[in-house]
């Protein structure tokens, strides 16, 4: 018999379906070899596009389930809808409809595949990204309600390379004006691969103390300050180990909390700040972002909500 929507064989549909599923099914195993093998010709990219996918999504683990068989777009052959349910790594799962363009070659039915497979809405140029964006990191308080450690308003004291007249004289007014350590200062504007328009942060200072060194500082050929948030603690020596601190993420820690974290994240790296770093932290919002090849978004697929941070009271009387 045949289909009227399809013009298809009973035969041939169950077939054309037999093939989008042989190939669905090794895209859910990450086999892109085997997956080539239910693919018409050898599609410039194939591999690399599909674990480009993987990768963009930080895809842990994908399903798939295979809907209904409807006429090709062109000429002979079908087009097979499937649900794709992706695991997507520290966010959840993202489901979405997609559909695999077979053909009959020869004896065979095979996927006539181009990157819209993988999601109907890309080019051949096109890629997806998770971007995400945390919340102000919760603050750690004292029994009594009052703050030990949290995010403060800061003034970002930065040096432009290029225009520094005097590096000696500017690192000496800048360790008067500011407390700035001028061998730390010297490092960060030294380092290698530095650029001369390039905005090296230096130190901070609280928002509050700016106002009297301002004047100082705006004087100073090369000095930029931007506004900027920072972890600020009650000064050491409060319960200093106890209390711990934050910076950028080791490669020992992403390993222990993994995604949602990347290797450009602050965390808690030692005392409560490491331990209650869940709680602290909470959850990034995140967004699963359809790009060119020029990384500007071209649409929004997904998005998944933020888990508020929380200010954790502790047992410590100040």
């Amino acid at each position: 018999t045949t289909t009227a929507a399809t013009g298809l064989s009973d035969e041939d549909r169950a077939a054309a379906a037999g093939a989008a599923a042989d190939y669905l099914g090794a895209w859910a195993a990450l086999d892109w070899e085997l997956a080539s093998r239910f693919v018409l010709g050898s599609p410039d990219g194939f591999a690399s596009a599909h674990q480009a996918w993987v990768d963009g999504l930080g895809a842990t683990g994908v399903e798939f389930s295979v809907g209904d068989i409807g006429p090709a777009d062109e000429g002979a052959g079908a087009r097979v809808g499937f649900t794709a349910a992706v695991q997507v790594a520290g966010a959840g799962t993202w489901e979405y409809q997609g559909s695999v363009p077979v053909v009959r070659s020869g004896p065979r039915w095979l996927v006539d595949w181009t990157t819209r497979v993988l999601h109907p809405s890309m080019g051949d140029e096109d890629r997806l990204r998770v971007v995400r964006t945390w919340s102000t990191r919760g603050a750690l308080l004292a029994v009594d309600g009052r703050p030990i450690a949290s995010e403060q308003p800061v003034k970002a004291i930065g040096v432009v390379p290029g225009q520094v007249e005097d590096l000696d004289a500017l690192l000496l007014a800048l360790q008067e004006l500011a407390g700035i350590d001028p061998a730390e200062a010297r490092h960060e504007i030294e380092r290698p691969g530095v650029q001369p328009d390039w905005f090296v942060p230096v130190g901070t200072v609280p928002a509050g103390d700016y106002a009297v060194m301002a004047e100082g500082l705006e004087a100073l050929a090369g000095v930029m300050v931007r506004d900027a948030t920072e972890r600020l603690a009650l000064a050491s020596p409060f319960a200093d180990h106890v209390v711990g601190g934050t910076g950028p993420i080791t490669a020992e820690i992403l390993e222990a909390l993994g995604a949602p974290y990347s290797a450009t994240d602050v965390v808690g790296r030692s005392g409560l700040e490491r331990t209650l770093e869940s709680r602290l932290a909470g959850v990034p919002y995140q967004e699963v972002q359809l790009v060119n090849k020029y990384g500007r978004v071209l649409e929004v697929l997904a998005i998944f909500d933020a888990v508020p941070p929380e200010d954790v009271t502790l047992t410590l009387d100040i």
